[in-house]
């Protein structure tokens, strides 16, 4: 005791923390085993989501689609893309006896048919009993009672259609139960649909305790806290405890196209070339080197260096690098944030907290993704554009600077080109000669085309398109009206903006991991109440124009293009490829956070400022924790 006497008041400070977590974690684990001995057998049902069954095949090939999820809609897990496709998978039975099995399925309109076998032998085969029942109902079917020995079994599942009907029927679970009474429910409840994972469900708490204890631990320093740069220090290190907390929870290939980013690494480090964009699936080789190579470039050096450990190994050594990127990212937006309001504390701490704890952005920062570096290089570049406005008057070194920003962020991913007419542009608005406009421009367009020329130059040898697109669309078999089947399939307007919205907050895995209605729903609320405080904001502006400076003005219209820009760009490359997940806004992050602090500062923030900042910050932090904890780790326990 007289040695801690001793010591300076923060590190006492420190040291009590660490106990205090440390007592925290040792509680919790010893909680937690005990609810191991006391989890209920379920044993009795067998759940097999459909994403899990390993094989994919029919008349056409592989003629399932996996992971599609529409929006407003049930999740849909395998949906039937030609006559005859079956799916498969092998299930253990624990003991032998009488075992009913269900099927969650939805039909095509009245044509569809889903007939399900065991070992060979047909089960049972439904329809939709000419009902007309649209692929978004989903409803569970008795197939009725099989006898099963024990030990391994395989189920097959074959969709089909009528002669004017369209093979889309969808999949979405079975069940295999002994309980013949057993009926189950439209929405499967949390942690009832794992059988007899509960332990494995515990088991795997107990190693999020220590992230998860430190990101509590550190989430109560910044209520305490009062000074901005110890609060940014301190919301860095809860991002980095949410995305280690990401990190362990998330299987390899748990996001989109992560396989494919990391295969293109590998072909690049092991053949010391870049791959070339194939026109089938079949072949061997990376589907998505239509991609830029910047990102897969940067990441070869580790790859290399540590090879000797395996790729498991190497996966989270490069996952670790898009947690750095995303915290340079958050440096960032802070950046931003203090240079257009220096003197507010709730708008700067508020806007780098938005980023920071986005749960989906969180989450993409913790998996291997060329979304990573883009947000990186097009932030950065905002930054840079921002702060340099107001400079010399022929500030042409400047401008070669933004010029190889773009061609980088280019090279990265081409959602950048939102930037080339948002830096042009700026340089016409601070320019009143034409002459100072087109030697800028000049400059600018020069320094895009030193870095990231090459690239559009070798496409267009290889493939005749500047992008690669020609290819891109071969491999995929994109139809040409895929914006109008996807439009048509999210229900219009009002489901496809709810599946932009519910990616760009909270929707992970291969965008089928859901949390509640009811989250979504508060999600959606506290938007409109930013909004609204936009709109007011705005307002009250135009009616006072002292309350910003002129640099103040510019720099939020600068922001604001930034947005429409990348909107404009975005739903181009939908029209032409038909998705729009709401990580495609990410290179726009900084704006989208500034003004959605600004929003909620003006309906809510003016009044107790310091407290609606630490509920904004708390919100989102365990926002955070409860899609970890209640959705992902959950999901992710049944296809381990």
């Amino acid at each position: 005791m007289r040695r801690l006497d001793k010591l300076p008041q923060n590190a006492k400070a420190v040291f009590s923390l660490i106990s205090i977590g440390i007592a925290l974690t040792l509680f919790e684990y010893l909680i937690l085993g005990y609810a191991e001995t006391r989890t209920p057998d379920n044993s009795a049902h067998i759940w097999l989501e459909a994403e899990s069954f390993d094989g994919l095949g029919g008349d056409m090939g592989q003629s399932w689609m996996k992971e599609w999820t529409p929006a407003n809609s049930g999740d849909f897990d395998l949906v039937s893309t030609a006559p005859n496709a079956e799916a498969w998978r092998t299930i253990t039975i624990p003991s032998e006896g009488e075992y009913r099995v269900w099927g969650r399925v939805g039909y095509n309109y009245d044509h569809g048919w889903v007939t399900t076998h065991i070992d060979g032998q047909i089960v049972s085969r439904t329809s939709c009993d000419d009902d007309r029942v649209s692929q978004r109902t989903l409803r569970w079917a008795d197939y009725g009672v099989v006898h099963l020995e024990e030990g391994e079994h395989t189920i097959t599942v074959t969709a089909g259609h009528g002669e004017e009907g369209h093979p889309w029927n969808v999949l979405d679970v079975l069940l295999v139960t002994r309980d013949s009474s057993f009926e189950p429910p439209d929405r499967v409840p949390f942690l009832g649909k794992y059988g007899g994972n509960y332990s494995a469900y515990l088991g795997a708490l107990k190693g999020l305790l220590i992230p998860g204890n430190a990101c509590l631990i550190l989430l109560f320093l910044f209520l305490r806290e009062k000074g901005r740069a110890r609060r940014l220090r301190l919301l860095l290190g809860i991002y980095l405890c949410l995305a280690i907390l990401q990190l362990i929870v998330t299987p390899f290939n748990g996001a989109p196209d992560e396989w494919s980013h990391f295969q293109y690494v590998k072909y690049i480090a092991e053949n010391l070339s870049l791959p070339l964009q194939p026109r089938s699936p079949a072949s061997n080789v990376v589907g998505i080197a239509h991609n830029p190579p910047l990102y897969y470039l940067a990441l070869v050096p580790l790859y290399t260096a540590f090879d000797f450990l395996g790729e498991e190994s190497i996966v989270y050594l490069l996952r670790s690098i898009s947690i750095a990127m995303g915290g340079i990212t958050i440096l960032f937006v802070y950046r931003i944030a203090q240079l257009i309001f220096p003197q507010s504390d709730f708008i700067v701490l508020g806007s780098t907290a938005f980023v920071a704890l986005l749960p989906q952005f969180v989450f993409h920062h913790s998996t291997i993704t060329n979304d990573t570096l883009v947000t990186l290089l097009s932030t950065g570049t905002l930054y840079l554009a921002l702060r340099y406005r107001g400079g010399p008057s022929r500030p042409y070194r400047r401008d070669m600077f933004l010029g190889v920003l773009i061609g980088l962020a280019l090279l990265a991913k081409y959602f950048s080109f939102f930037l080339i007419p948002l830096v042009l542009l700026a340089v016409w608005i601070e320019e009143r000669s034409l002459i100072a406009r087109a030697k800028r421009w000049l400059f600018i367009l020069l320094g895009i085309a030193l870095t990231s020329g090459w690239w559009f130059v070798r496409n267009y040898l290889i493939y005749g398109d500047v992008l690669a697109n020609n290819r891109w669309r071969e491999y995929y078999a994109t139809p040409s009206d895929i914006a109008k089947i996807v439009w048509d399939h999210y229900g219009g307007l009002v489901g496809f903006s709810n599946r932009t919205f519910a990616t760009f907050w909270a929707d992970f895995g291969w965008y089928k991991i859901h949390v509640a209605e009811s989250i979504y729903l508060a999600l959606w609320a506290v938007t409109l109440l930013s909004f609204l405080g936009v709109v007011s904001f705005v307002v009250k502006n135009r009616r006072n124009e002292t309350l910003l400076s002129k640099r103040q003005k510019l720099q939020l219209w600068y922001l604001w293009l930034a947005f429409l820009s990348l909107l404009c760009l975005l739903w181009l490359v939908f029209m032409h490829e038909g998705g729009l997940p709401g990580r495609r806004f990410f290179p726009a992050i900084s704006a989208i956070a500034l003004f959605f602090t600004l929003g909620i500062q003006e309906t809510v923030g003016r009044l107790r400022p310091a407290l609606v900042l630490n509920c904004m910050v708390s919100g989102l932090t365990l926002l955070n924790i409860i899609c970890i904890v209640f959705y992902i780790l959950p999901y992710w326990i049944i296809h381990s």
